[in-house]
């Protein structure tokens, strides 16, 4: 059994496609299968839709990449053969094991414990939940420097002075890129855009974010690629995302933070006492 399990995965996985569960899975069926619509009868019993798609989260969990026109063939036959080796399984007695037993209670209980957590999680998550989570995230938000800034990249120094000089004498920046600047940036009058902290070689970082908005450097900058000379248009810091960028994370912490929270609940109160590992002695 546990073969045909992992077969199947294995199928169903590789059938990721852009037709989904759902409304996605319109564009290759008429019409959505009704979750008591009868998939196929094995000896006399009917098996539904909703039961093959339990199925079908069950050996994968999210169902919604999986092409269903593709999928229903393997998971009817999956379905299918999983139901026959149950029954032969019962025949023979194999449900009476106390192992199987022991084993069944543990996932019983195991799916008990998920739909319970799930159930708490839904019912505590809400708007306000995630409001009061975003002011926490903005009142706590640090913000990072950026620079904004163009450049000319020459390659030698005597070269980077004239330049320098040149700017000094009111020539246009933008132009002297164009002319001089080696840099792919030159074409476009050197600019390189914005760019935070640890973006760029520190030692053209530190002279970058050390300038005045609207001023030059006026000393050569070395890096490994030449020598630069470094207009800073603008310098400000970051600002905290919007609450509709950062909601997918923030309903993904906050849900963290509620599981936290069950869990403490729950075993306030309760009477555990676990046993030191070392003290573990087989009987």
């Amino acid at each position: 059994m546990r073969n045909i399990i992992n077969v199947s995965l294995l199928v169903l996985s590789s059938f990721g496609s852009n037709v989904s569960f759902g409304q996605n899975e319109r564009q290759t069926l008429t019409e959505q299968p009704a979750a008591n619509a009868t998939a196929f009868i094995l000896n006399g019993e009917v098996y539904t839709f909703e039961y093959l798609m339990q199925f079908a989260t069950l050996l994968i969990g999210d169902t919604s990449s999986i092409d269903l026109v593709e999928a229903y063939p393997i998971l009817t036959s999956v379905v299918a053969e999983q139901e026959l080796a149950a029954e032969a399984a019962i025949a023979s007695g194999l449900d009476q094991s106390p192992e199987l037993i022991e084993a069944l209670e543990l996932l019983r209980k195991s799916i008990l414990a998920d739909a319970f957590i799930g159930q708490e999680i839904g019912s505590r998550l809400n708007e306000a939940r995630l409001k009061l989570a975003y002011s926490d995230y903005v009142e706590g938000f640090i913000p990072a420097p950026v620079a904004t800034a163009s450049h000319i990249l020459v390659e030698t120094e005597l070269e980077a002075v004239s330049i320098i000089e040149q700017l000094e004498s009111g020539a246009s920046f933008e132009m002297l890129a164009r002319e001089f600047s080696a840099g792919p940036s030159g074409p476009s009058g050197g600019k390189l855009g914005t760019f935070g902290l640890g973006q760029m070689v520190p030692s053209f970082e530190e002279a970058a974010f050390s300038l005045n908005p609207g001023s030059f450097s006026n000393e050569p900058v070395q890096t490994q690629f030449g020598y630069h000379v470094i207009y800073l248009e603008d310098l400000s810091g970051t600002e905290p995302e919007n609450y509709e960028s950062v909601l997918p994370a923030l309903s993904e912490a906050v849900q963290q933070q509620i599981q936290m929270e069950i869990r403490d609940e729950l075993r306030t109160g309760a009477d555990l006492l676990v046993t030191p590992l070392e003290m573990l002695t087989a009987e």
